[in-house]
């Protein structure tokens, strides 16, 4: 009898200990690339090139929010704000930069928080990040005006936060382009379970979610069953673009399709065949930009000319 409750102890410490193994590889993620370096010199390269100048803001939860505005000569108030995925950074995103400086936009590149060079405590998904991308969208409107035009961009995490913005706060931009999002992150982490604990026996991986989401609500007060941008995408009415590849084996593709299929209209779906997880723009950069600029001709200038 002591035995078999040894062994049941043991068992259920090994799972509390994977769970809280679980917790701390999703919210202080600190993954780093193998091209990092590349990317801060293309990223300095852009800033040098456009005098980027640097932002820092203070996020409703007290850390700082850093990045940069890359503007054009010319007075448009156009902007794009370019959000990145996890275990990235703002430099990641300097492809994008320079797709939307190409096509006349300001640019605002920000680093998530527990991200980069901003701060906080861990990475939520959304969950607080969405109230930062608020606090930016408030500093381009009072600094750049109300009229401003905006768009956002997000890659990923990056779309999550966009769509868990637009939807659960404000609808505050004109358009969105959100590049394989995901539609329920609990369910997401479910699938990414199975690959990324391929070590760990198949009864084990069943509980690690659950007792990890249990870990998360205790570190950081939110659950990953909160961050569920399929709730709130239909109340979003400013356009949405959706973007994926066929081939991504990170987030389900299936998610953009669930995503899509929600959102009521004004909504287009671009799908690339081929291509990893966030691949869409390396694979068809050329593509990818058209089917922006399509997008924009008959779904915003299309709006805006109603409202004029």
């Amino acid at each position: 009898m002591k035995k078999r409750l040894a062994l049941f102890t043991s068992v259920l410490a090994g799972i509390a200990g994977l769970g809280y193994y679980f917790s701390q590889k999703v919210i202080r993620n600190t993954y780093t690339q193998d091209d990092d370096e590349e990317q801060r010199l293309q990223y300095k390269n852009l800033v040098d090139d456009h005098q980027g100048k640097k932002i820092e803001l203070v996020s409703d939860y007290g850390y700082k929010l850093i990045g940069h505005a890359f503007c054009q000569d010319s007075q448009e108030k156009k902007f794009m704000v370019v959000v990145h995925g996890v275990t990235c950074s703002k430099e990641y995103g300097h492809g994008y930069i320079a797709l939307f400086l190409k096509m006349g936009y300001n640019v605002i590149a920000m680093d998530s928080r527990y991200h980069g060079e901003s701060g906080g405590h861990d990475i939520s998904y959304g969950y607080y990040e969405r109230y930062d991308l608020q606090k930016i969208m408030a500093y381009i409107k009072d600094t750049y005006g109300n009229d401003s035009h905006i768009g956002i961009h997000g890659v990923s995490m990056g779309a999550g936060i966009a769509l868990m913005y637009a939807g659960s706060i404000e609808d505050g931009a004109d358009f969105y382009i959100v590049d394989c999002p995901y539609s329920d992150f609990y369910e997401e982490a479910r699938y990414r379970v199975q690959y990324d604990f391929k070590h760990v026996p198949s009864f084990a991986r069943k509980f690690i979610v659950g007792i990890g989401d249990m870990a998360i609500r205790l570190r950081s007060g939110f659950s990953l069953k909160d961050v569920r941008p399929i709730d709130h995408v239909h109340k979003i009415t400013s356009p949405i673009l959706f973007i994926n590849t066929k081939e991504d084996m990170y987030i389900p593709p299936e998610m953009s399709q669930e995503l899509y299929d929600k959102k009521r209209d004004s909504k287009h779906m671009y799908w690339v065949e081929k291509g990893g997880h966030a691949m869409a723009y390396t694979e068809d950069p050329e593509m990818y930009q058209q089917e922006i600029e399509r997008f924009i001709t008959k779904y915003v200038e299309k709006n805006n000319k109603k409202q004029e």
